[in-house]
C-alpha cells in the first residue's frame, strides 16, 4: 500500500484523505491545532456554542452537490434560512435576500470534518516543522525534533504560506503558490445569560469595523443558549493587527453597539478572541493543486479556486484524480516526469 502523509486537517486534507483511504491508499493526517475543520471551527464553552470560523457555505458544482447528498439526506447538512439585514450605524436596515441555497453542518460546522474524518488516522496537535527526504521517503519532523515514521508521499493541505514553508524549493507548485495572498480577520464570540429578542438572524454590516454578526437562536436546533458571533471586516483587522486581544474585543464589541436595535444590548458574561489569519482570499493560483511526481509531493487547498468550503472539496478531488492516475502509472513506469497542474 501507498504510504501517504497529508498535513492539515481541514475540509482539503480530510477530504483528500477520504477518498485515497477508500482507494487502498495508508494515509495518516497531521495536525498542528486541537480540532479538526481548520476554519469550519466551533467552540462550546459551558452553554455556549459558536462556529467561529465558516458560518456557512454554498454548493454549486455537481461534484460537490453529489458529495453533499447523503449528509443532507441523513441531516448532517442542513440548508440555513435565517432572517439576514443590512446593518449600519445609523443607517436603515434593510433586508438582504439569499438566492441560492446556504447550508451548515448540525449541530456545529465541525461536525462536517468529524464525519470524513472517521476510520482515518489523524494526529493533532503534530506541528510540522520540516519535510526529510532519504532514500525516495519522506518523514516530517515535528516540533522537538522527533521524526515520523516514512511516507512514499507527503501532500500539504494548509494556508498557501504555510506550505511554502515546508515544501522543498524544487518543488513544481512553489512560484505560484507565493503569489497567493488572504486577508485576516477576528471573531467575537459573546454568550449571554438572558434571552435577546431580534428582528434579524445574522446581518451584513457596513461602515463599521465589522462584517458580518449572527444571532445564536437565528441557528434554529443547534443550541438554546443565547450568543452572538462578529466577525470583524478584513480591512480593519489587517490596520489592528498589532492592537492589544482586549482593546479588540472592546472595539468590536463597542461596534455592535452602534448597531440599529443592538444600543441597550446587555453586558454579555462570557467573552473570547480568535483571530484568523488566513480568514479569506484575496489573490489565488486559478489551480486546483500541484503535483510533482519527481519528488512525490504534492500541495492542494482553497487557494487554488475561491477561498470557500466549495473550494476546498473541489481541489482535493482533483488532486485525488491526479494523484491516483500517478499512482497507477508508477507500477508499470518507474521512470518519473515532474508535472504541474
Amino acid at each position: 500500500m501507498t504510504r501517504i502523509a497529508i498535513i492539515g486537517a481541514g475540509m482539503t486534507g480530510l477530504s483528500l484523505a477520504r477518498l485515497l483511504v477508500h482507494g487502498g491508499c495508508e494515509v495518516t493526517v497531521f495536525e498542528k491545532s486541537r480540532g479538526l475543520g481548520g476554519r469550519m471551527g466551533s467552540r462550546r464553552v459551558e452553554a455556549w456554542q459558536f462556529d467561529h470560523g465558516a458560518q456557512f457555505f454554498t454548493a454549486r458544482h455537481p461534484g460537490f452537490l453529489q458529495f453533499l447528498a447523503p449528509y443532507l439526506d441523513a441531516g448532517l447538512v442542513q440548508q440555513w434560512q435565517p432572517k439576514v439585514m443590512v446593518l449600519s450605524p445609523g443607517g436603515k436596515p434593510y433586508r438582504r435576500g439569499w438566492f441560492e441555497p446556504h447550508y451548515v453542518a448540525q449541530p456545529t460546522m465541525t461536525s462536517l470534518a468529524k464525519s470524513l474524518a472517521a476510520s482515518i488516522p489523524v494526529v493533532l496537535q503534530q506541528d510540522v516543522k520540516a519535510l526529510e527526504r532519504s532514500g525516495g521517503e519522506w518523514q516530517l519532523r515535528f516540533a522537538g525534533d522527533r521524526l515520523s515514521e516514512p511516507f512514499d508521499w507527503v501532500v500539504a493541505c494548509t494556508p498557501a504560506s504555510l506550505a511554502i514553508q515546508l515544501l522543498p524549493a524544487p518543488f513544481c507548485g512553489i512560484a505560484a503558490l507565493r503569489t497567493v495572498s488572504y486577508a485576516p480577520s477576528f471573531s467575537l464570540m459573546l454568550g449571554f445569560d438572558q434571552s435577546l429578542e431580534l428582528p434579524w438572524g445574522a446581518a451584513r454590516i457596513l461602515d463599521s469595523p465589522l462584517g458580518w454578526a449572527v444571532h445564536g437562536q437565528a441557528q434554529r436546533g443547534r443550541q438554546q443558549a443565547e450568543t452572538f458571533l462578529l466577525q470583524s471586516n478584513h480591512d480593519w483587522a489587517a490596520k489592528h493587527a498589532a492592537l492589544d486581544m482586549h482593546d479588540t474585543m472592546d472595539a468590536l464589541e463597542a461596534a455592535l453597539r452602534q448597531l440599529p436595535t443592538l444600543e441597550n444590548l446587555p453586558r454579555p458574561s462570557y467573552r473570547y478572541l480568535h483571530r484568523w489569519r488566513y480568514a479569506a482570499l484575496r489573490k489565488g493560483t486559478d489551480q486546483p493543486f500541484y503535483l510533482d511526481p519527481a519528488l512525490r509531493l504534492a500541495a492542494c487547498g482553497d487557494w487554488g479556486l475561491r477561498g470557500d468550503v466549495e473550494s476546498a472539496w473541489l481541489s482535493a478531488d482533483a488532486l485525488h484524480t491526479a494523484l491516483k492516475r500517478q499512482l497507477a502509472g508508477e507500477t508499470d513506469q518507474p521512470a518519473r516526469s515532474r508535472l504541474g497542474t
